[in-house]
């Protein structure tokens, strides 16, 4: 079977995502500064160079926060206050080519993307 290679454009982003990875000291996880900076440098790099997805993103989470359930509801039903983490292919590509071991379903993890990326990872408007 034959597989597509990576297009020109993320050929360019990924060489400069990994020169600035090994200029910052090759950073594993986003819990240093030099693992933010990068982090910082990969949301950077995919809003430039994937606007239309972050546009689609974006709008399709404005509308799941908008019909998102009320707390008291989410308190009663048992199965209605589940969440998942949720990232835009092309980023989530981009991040697990550039943090290979960092858990991006891991609560700790995504909670920390909230906080830094409120627009653009937040999943209810309670968090």
């Amino acid at each position: 079977m034959f597989y597509e290679g990576p297009s020109e454009q993320e050929l360019l982003t990924i060489t400069f995502l990994d020169r600035l990875a090994i200029k910052l000291g090759n950073p594993t996880d986003i819990e240093t500064e030099s693992g933010l900076k990068l982090m910082d440098a990969v949301v950077g790099v995919w809003q430039k160079h994937f606007p239309q997805e972050g546009e689609d993103w974006t709008h399709d989470r404005a509308i799941d926060l908008e019909y998102e359930k009320s707390l008291s509801y989410l308190a009663s039903d048992k199965s209605a206050g589940y969440n998942p983490a949720g990232y835009p292919p092309m980023l989530f590509k981009l991040i697990k080519i550039m943090f290979p071991d960092l858990k991006l379903q891991n609560k700790k993890v995504f909670k920390k993307l909230i906080k830094i990326y409120p627009d653009l990872f937040s999943t209810s408007n309670y968090v």
